[in-house]
């Protein structure tokens, strides 16, 4: 169902251990056993195929949770209570956390969600079932790194494919200016509730996440200079905010959501290393 790629750590240790039974079910033949060796490999559609397996898990006996189990839940749960409670600060510059809560928090509960970037799209995945339920298919982000630059273009094709539904792209500062240049095609096609998150902490933020992890906070063409993106979507024709205040952030979404334009918020937050980069850093693949 997904490539051995760097966010499940390419399929090696210690995420996965060489003695373990391994099956790989993709509807690639391609990609069967492509990363390291299987003990099965099933070419199936994988929805058709945990189908087929729940059916003939109803026949088995019931296997009972094991301590195991049980630790990991209980782990989860008070990770979840530190990222509330993190999330629920006032602090300037904003926390990435507050920012992602307010968003997910104040976006429809059928609206297209796009996240574009690295640290942000990690904090933003830290929350993404905590505040409404996300319907199938409504969230879209690329990932082994391409995600990089989409949140423009996901946005104008999410908004063109579904006009009826709100469309909201939370994304870094850095990934933002790849593709910036379309947000003259959104103003000419007319596109209205398409509001673009601008998560600014001025640098490149999973690369300097890894620079302090790894090279002893020496940064190197990490830090992006001030810009007011505000301004920019101005020129462009579009709503343009900049949000220094978390408890703007809501009423700032408000009056993007009825400018009757394509909007751009810069909220200014704080840059710090999200537990997802310092995972990804522990294992060798940032």
């Amino acid at each position: 169902g997904t490539k051995f790629e760097y966010s499940i750590g390419h399929g090696k240790e210690p995420f996965w251990k060489d003695s373990q039974k391994l099956i790989q079910v993709d509807i690639d033949p391609t990609m069967i056993g492509r990363a390291k060796p299987l003990t099965l490999g099933i070419v199936s559609d994988c929805k058709l195929f945990l189908m087929q397996i729940l059916e003939e898990a109803k026949k088995e006996k019931k296997v009972e949770k094991s301590p195991w189990l049980e630790e990991l839940i209980e782990v989860r749960k008070n990770q979840i209570e530190s990222i509330k409670k993190k999330a629920s600060k006032d602090k300037t510059p904003i926390i990435p956390q507050r920012l992602v809560k307010d968003v997910l928090e104040y976006i429809d509960e059928d609206a297209i969600l796009v996240l574009d970037g690295g640290d942000i799209v990690c904090y933003a995945m830290e929350q993404i079932d905590f505040h409404k339920p996300r319907q199938p298919l409504s969230t879209l982000q690329a990932v082994s790194m391409g995600q990089l630059g989409t949140a423009v273009p996901y946005g104008i094709g999410s908004k063109l494919a579904k006009p009826e539904k709100q469309v909201v792209a939370i994304a870094g500062d850095g990934s933002f200016m790849i593709n910036i240049q379309d947000l003259e095609t959104a103003v000419r096609l007319g596109l209205k509730n398409l509001i673009y998150v601008i998560a600014n902490n001025n640098a490149w933020g999973m690369l300097k996440s890894g620079q302090k992890l790894f090279c002893s906070k020496h940064y190197l063409d990490v830090d992006l200079p001030e810009f007011d993106y505000a301004k920019l979507a101005e020129a462009f024709g579009c709503y343009g905010e900049t949000v220094t205040d978390p408890n703007e952030i809501k009423s700032a979404l408000e009056r993007a959501k009825n400018a009757g334009k394509p909007a751009i918020l810069d909220v200014k937050i704080g840059w710090t290393t999200p537990d997802a980069t310092k995972l990804m850093g522990s294992m060798g693949i940032l």
